[in-house]
């Protein structure tokens, strides 16, 4: 399996925080959007909290796997670097 090295994780990781905030900035301003159209037509009735509520669940979860989540290119931690070498030890035919 080939790992993409520091730079290109560095980059993928700076690329998804960029779009993550895009993606938060659109939400506010769409959402303030429907709120003032909401206001001045219909005030009795607030029917923007149901694009809030949804977008705003799929923001949180962008959130969370930008911020929250290890990156797809990581490993899984120390034991996944040991394991790939022993399987390839093992996979040589190397007699213990």
């Amino acid at each position: 399996m080939k790992h993409p090295d520091g730079h290109q994780m560095a980059g993928g990781r700076a690329k998804a925080r960029r779009e993550f905030f895009v993606h938060a900035v659109v939400y506010v301003a769409v959402i303030m959007l429907l709120i003032l159209i909401n206001l001045t037509t219909r005030p009795g009735t607030l029917w923007f909290i149901w694009p809030l509520l949804g977008w705003g669940l799929a923001v949180a979860l962008h959130f969370a796997r930008v911020f929250l989540l290890p990156d797809e290119t990581q490993t899984a931690g120390p034991s996944a670097s040991w394991t790939s070498q022993w399987a390839d030890h093992n996979r040589s035919g190397t007699p213990r």
